[in-house]
């Protein structure tokens, strides 16, 4: 994460667990064990996808920018590729809990998107062909 703005407590920087990256599944973050990543404009955070993070409270005026790079190796994938499994004339007849569940959603603001932003679901062949793509409700 490279810090195009300061990255203050109050302005909700990125709060991190140093070390959680190696904890063993079962073990569960608290708030408390966070600490803010402050840092000046320019510089960079970086860490492993496995670290427990996240951005902090951001109780300023201001926003906080920054840019986000992101690598996942080319063969690191599910175990299942779900979307050769049910390809979206099968996925168009599974209950939107089911579409979800198997990837037909976008995650979090930025995984999981198609071409260029377009949520899973808006497609240019909809999900569902009553809705047309691009007016898809979740």
């Amino acid at each position: 994460m490279w810090a195009l703005r300061d990255y203050t407590e109050n302005n909700g920087a990125t709060r991190c667990i140093p070390g959680s990256h190696l904890w063993r599944n079962t073990r569960h973050p608290l708030y408390k064990e966070s600490v803010p990543a402050i840092m000046p404009a320019g510089s960079c955070f970086l860490f492993s996808g496995a670290l427990y993070h996240g951005g902090g409270p951001n109780d300023s005026d201001a926003t906080r920018w920054a840019v986000n790079m992101d690598y996942s190796v080319a063969w690191l994938r599910q175990e299942e590729n779900q979307y050769l499994s049910n390809p979206i004339e099968c996925a168009r007849r599974m209950p939107p809990k089911i579409q979800r569940l198997i990837g037909y959603i976008q995650a979090g603001g930025s995984m999981g998107y198609y071409d260029n932003g377009v949520q899973p679901r808006h497609v240019r062949v909809p999900i569902r062909p009553e809705v047309s793509a691009g007016s898809a409700q979740f």
